[in-house]
């Protein structure tokens, strides 16, 4: 709830995004999708698996809509489910903050981690 209520203005006044994963046609097991500020100083997006992949690696989540000049810090608010899949070590973003610019959010995209089917990852991202 007090997410909820601190994200209330995001979450009612941004701009709804749906990330393009590198083959949504290919592997359809997961989906992310966001809302991003009318100002572009913050997101909160998900990454979201809805079943076991055909392959090891997740595919990047590339986020469009960021003002692709500024810096943004990604953090993790929350893993639904709370467990990790099988992998040995997850990105960098999952286990500490990382700065990423806007651009390279959009052309290079993150490394979603490796999570257990039916379960999500909650992130934000704030303009430095």
């Amino acid at each position: 709830m007090a997410l909820y209520k601190r994200s209330r203005d995001l979450l009612h006044s941004g701009t709804l995004v749906y990330c393009d994963l590198a083959q949504p046609l290919v592997d359809p097991s997961a989906n992310s999708y966001g809302v991003i500020a009318a100002d572009r100083s913050e997101a909160l997006f998900t990454y979201v698996q809805l079943r076991s992949e055909r392959h090891q690696t997740p595919d990047i989540i590339r986020i469009t809509g960021l003002d692709p000049d500024a810096n943004y810090r990604v953090s993790v608010i929350d893993i639904a489910g709370g467990v990790h899949g099988m992998a040995r070590r997850q990105p960098e973003w999952v286990t500490s903050s990382v700065t990423m610019r806007g651009i390279d959010l959009e052309v290079i995209g993150l490394q979603p981690p490796a999570i257990v089917p039916e379960s999500a990852v909650l992130f934000s991202l704030s303009r430095q």
